[in-house]
């Protein structure tokens, strides 16, 4: 190999040792993972690749679908009971926050026939401000099409396993009346109040219907609310 030869490969060399420097210190193959979607857990975390599963799913969607959104309790629940073509876009830990900033990655809301809209626990766990938990529901609602149906549940109540100083029934009645009283200012939205059926006479939600945390769904708790969903659907389909 002559003097040329070896100053050629030198220069190449260093050029793509440059480069691999410079892709390493940006974000450049971070970006083109999360676009491939493979990217490692390392990089993405269960939130977001959860978030990235749904907008790839849902060019996928067919129309006249019922869409779910909320958190753990949706993200658990097995939605062909409620209806027949459903989809759960729930995501474990998700706020009201979370929602307004993943709903524009659901296209397949606006061809679907309803939305099932189950979100709220999170805000009260996490201490997020009432004001900005309300401010936030209404502007979910604000962003659903006028044209198909939206069922706003009331926040399920909790057993006295998971309740301290900032993590309240009194705390989830007061978010239900927001709720409510939002959901009341839109023609095309019904508040569907579960809590009634899965509250004892001391509020609280009973061992019977919550897996042993004082939250999350038993079999028997997600009967009831499937059983509610079911009936309030028809509802909204023969009017």
């Amino acid at each position: 190999m002559n003097i040329r030869s070896i100053v050629g490969f030198t220069y190449l060399l260093l050029i793509h040792l440059l480069l691999a420097v410079v892709l390493w210190k940006s974000d450049f193959i971070d970006k083109v993972q999360l676009k491939l979607g493979i990217s490692s857990s390392d990089t993405l975390s269960f939130y977001e690749q959860t978030t990235l599963y749904h907008q790839r799913m849902d060019s996928s969607i067919p129309d006249g679908a019922v869409i779910f959104v909320g958190d753990s309790i949706t993200q658990a629940l097995a939605t062909s009971a409620v209806a027949a073509a459903t989809v759960n876009f729930g995501i474990g830990t998700d706020t009201t926050l979370g929602v307004v900033e993943r709903l524009p990655l659901y296209q397949s809301i606006e061809r679907s026939t309803a939305v099932v809209l189950a979100i709220g626990v999170n805000d009260i766990y996490q201490q997020v401000d009432t004001l900005e938990t309300r401010a936030n529901y209404k502007n979910i609602l604000d962003s659903m099409p006028a044209d198909i149906s939206v069922i706003a549940a009331s926040v399920l109540p909790i057993g006295p396993v998971a309740e301290n100083e900032h993590f309240t029934n009194a705390d989830i009645t007061a978010l239900n009346k927001d709720i409510k009283a939002l959901a009341n200012e839109y023609s095309h939205v019904v508040y569907l109040d579960v809590s009634e059926k899965l509250r004892d006479e001391t509020g609280f939600l009973p061992p019977e219907f919550h897996i042993g945390d004082g939250v999350h769904l038993s079999q028997s708790g997600y009967r009831i609310l499937i059983n509610s969903l079911r009936e309030s659907l028809a509802a909204n389909d023969e009017k």
